[in-house]
This record gives C-alpha cells, structure tokens and sequence, in this order.
C-alpha cells in the first residue's frame, strides 16, 4: 500500500519516507528515478486489489500524477525559482548589496504572506546556493522538500503579486506585463 502515511508513498516507483529511497531527495539523479514498477508490480504490491485493476486495457502509465503532486509540489517550487532568481537580479524590488541579501528580503515577505494565511512556513531562507544545489549553469529550483502544498500555494499567489505590482506600478515596462501576463 502506498500513501503519505506509509514508508512506501508513490504508486510509480519505489520511493519511500526516509532512507536512501527518500523521496524529497529530488531531480534527475535521485535514487528513486531508477526504480519505476511494472504492470505486474504494481498490481500486486502498489496498490490493494480493486475494480480498476480489473479493467481490459489497464496500464499503471494511464493513472495521471494529481494536482499536488504535478503542480503544488513539483512546477511551482520550479517556476518559482526562476522568477526569484530574475526579480532578485538587481534591487529594483527588493533592497540588498548581494542577490543573497535580496533573496533573504523575498523570503521574509513570503513568510509574513505565509503568516496571513495561516499557513506553517516551514521552508529554508532563499538563497542562490541553495536554489542551485546543482551548480550554476543548472537551472534554479526549490526542491520539493522545502514546501508543501499549502506553502507553494500560497508561494505561486504572493509572487503573482509581486509581478502584478511590479507592472502596475511600470505599465511602459513590456517585460512586467509578460511576466505577468497582462496586457
């Protein structure tokens, strides 16, 4: 059986709440990635035996990841880091001698956003090394165990607001209006 609650937490492959199979040990590379289950697996140990299974034609591959999991923990951490990375480039929203020192403002702005939404921000200060775990020349990211999906709910929204702000507050600026997506 496999669910939040159990060492064993994904249908797809073997990855577990603790140890060396963790799953918030996220990217490419993570141990996880190599143990994706088969049909045959799947039916007798992923998952309790139920009518689905039963079905002509039933493939694990056709179970779609949920919203969670798909959007809330996986896309907005990842987009998230991006527009923390660009908005921090200089300090034009944030005040701060380093990118560093700008990321630590974001990060206390979206704990207090958080807070207002009675939300536990259990997530680590923003910074540039831990936004490139793999090294510059990598793509930013906020790996998965830094949020969940409350926090990157409420991440996607305050940085939505941000970016609002910024093009409200220059609409000349064609770059804030499509980072926004406004007109």
């Amino acid at each position: 059986n496999t669910s939040a609650t159990s060492d064993q937490v994904c249908m797809y492959c073997r990855a577990t709440s603790s140890g060396q199979m963790v799953y918030t040990a996220f990217g490419p590379s993570a141990p996880h990635r190599s143990t994706l289950v088969t049909n045959d697996f799947f039916f007798h140990s992923g998952c309790r035996p139920n009518s689905w299974l039963r079905l002509p034609g039933f493939d694990v591959q056709r179970v779609l990841a949920d919203w969670l999991h798909l959007i809330d923990l996986s896309l907005i951490p990842e987009t998230s880091a991006s527009a923390l990375i660009e908005l921090t480039s200089d300090d034009s929203v944030w005040q701060g001698e380093s990118r560093d020192e700008r990321l630590r403002m974001a990060f206390v702005q979206f704990t207090a956003e958080c807070k207002r939404h009675r939300v536990r921000n259990r997530g680590q200060i923003f910074t540039v090394k831990q936004m490139y775990p793999l090294g510059k020349g990598n793509f930013p990211t906020l790996v998965q165990k830094h949020f969940n999906g409350a926090e990157a709910t409420v991440l996607a929204k305050w940085l939505k607001g941000v970016t609002l702000a910024i093009a409200a507050a220059h609409p000349e600026n064609e770059h804030a209006a499509l980072v926004t997506g406004s007109d």
